[in-house]
């Protein structure tokens, strides 16, 4: 026996009956050997018709979420007997039983021959222009007020930096005033040294003059006077040497943006710096303390230390900062940052603080940490003691805190320019 499936098309509004010799597919994209229906409630491949061994006939739904309609009932799967009406979408489908009548022909619409109206329990599908809209509509709140945000904070950035720039300058006054105080007071000659104070400063404070040690008192018998020492530079002139020692790292990074860091010279006229200020910058070059630009070509450089050397195109190098002891600092002694905080415009600045632990081991690694104000721009730059002599490399400091600035030893300096030759 053959099964015929009675139906009005949706397109042309014609009957049709199709004969099923084996599976039909019904959707809105299953070719010309299937049922086509255009409901957009309809899946691409909504439902399976087969015909079983025996003249059985089942259907099944395909598309998990839609709906199908067996005499008025939502059903997932279902046996089909002759009578029986499928809807689909908005299309009702008649099963009637036939011989092998290929191309019969019904003789009324399938809705009025059953009389069973269409189901109103249908399964809601939202349409895609709807999804699309909504995605729109959330990705413009979650991803737009961030932008909005972004946007005002880049433009007040411009304010911020000015404002923090007026302050490192009237910083900077205020100490080389009182750098020219303490000089003037050095012209003048000694003073008579007061009373010694039951408490005693510990450590220097920013150019401090040191006071003089006189020699040890001769041994018992002996009439020859003891050697006298050779005094010390005072903080404030030692800076004043080394400072002539550092230079501002500029060139380009790879989007275009300007790149600012700091470095010195050592003995042999090459210059030190942090491996994060000029990897993969290009167009580099150092500018020397009231001096020119000179043009400089990486020659080593150690993303593990940090650390990277760059040669010197022509010039006449300054001398290079002599080397300290980091294994020697002690806590709470002073030692001062020298760089370009926030800037070329700031280059050469000096800022002052106290060894907060000078062997601090993160990842592995041992650094000297220091409570020595820090900025973007001070990257590279030396950390020196009081006078003047090279302790560390200035590389890191942790973000929202303070006084938390960390150098790399002057000893990883040291092995780092012998593995490179470069001293």
């Amino acid at each position: 026996m053959a099964v015929v499936l009675l139906f009005v098309e949706p397109q042309s509004g014609r009957p049709r009956a199709i004969h099923v010799d084996r599976s039909l597919r019904v959707g809105r994209a299953v070719g010309p050997h299937g049922i086509r229906l255009d409901d957009p409630s309809v899946a691409p491949t909504h439902a399976d018709i087969e015909l079983r061994e025996g003249g059985d006939v089942e259907v099944r739904l395909v598309d998990p979420e839609g709906a199908l309609f067996v005499n008025g009932v939502l059903r997932a799967t279902a046996a089909l007997r002759p009578g029986d009406v499928l809807h689909v979408g908005n299309v009702a489908i008649r099963v009637a039983a036939a011989g092998p009548a290929v191309g019969v022909t019904p003789v009324s619409r399938p809705e009025e021959s059953v009389g069973i109206p269409a189901p109103e329990g249908r399964r809601f599908r939202i349409s895609p222009t709807v999804i699309l809209v909504a995605v729109a509509a959330v990705a413009v709140a979650f991803i737009g007020w961030p932008l909005v945000t972004l946007l005002r904070h880049q433009l007040s950035q411009p304010d911020q930096r000015a404002a923090e720039i007026e302050r490192v300058r009237l910083e900077i006054a205020r100490l080389q005033a009182a750098q020219k105080a303490d000089r003037k007071k050095q012209e003048a000659g000694p003073t008579p040294s007061p009373a010694p104070a039951a408490s005693p400063t510990p450590f220097p404070t920013f150019y401090f003059a040191p006071t003089e040690v006189p020699g040890a008192a001769g041994s018992a018998g002996t009439t020859e006077a003891p050697p006298t020492p050779t005094p010390t530079a005072a903080p404030g002139q030692a800076l004043d040497r080394a400072l002539a020692s550092v230079v501002v790292v500029t060139g380009r990074t790879r989007s275009g943006a300007n790149l600012v860091g700091s470095g010195f010279f050592v003995e042999s006229g090459y210059v030190v710096t942090n491996a994060h200020v000029v990897e993969g910058g290009d167009d580099l070059a150092v500018r020397l303390p009231d001096g020119p630009r000179l043009k400089v070509t990486p020659v080593k450089l150690s993303r593990e230390l940090d650390l990277a050397v760059l040669r010197v195109a022509g010039g006449d190098p300054p001398a290079g900062l002599p080397f300290g002891d980091s294994t020697a600092l002690k806590v709470g002694q002073q030692v001062y940052a020298v760089g370009s905080p926030m800037g070329e415009e700031l280059s050469s600045s000096v800022t002052s603080g106290i060894v907060s632990g000078p062997r601090r081991v993160i990842e592995g690694r041992s650094f000297v940490q220091h409570d020595a104000p820090i900025n973007p721009g001070n990257s590279g730059g030396p950390l020196l003691d009081a006078e003047g002599k090279l302790v560390g490399v200035i590389t890191f400091k942790v973000n929202n805190a303070q006084g938390l600035g960390f150098a790399i030893p002057v000893e990883d300096v040291v092995s780092f320019l012998r593995e490179s030759g470069n001293l």
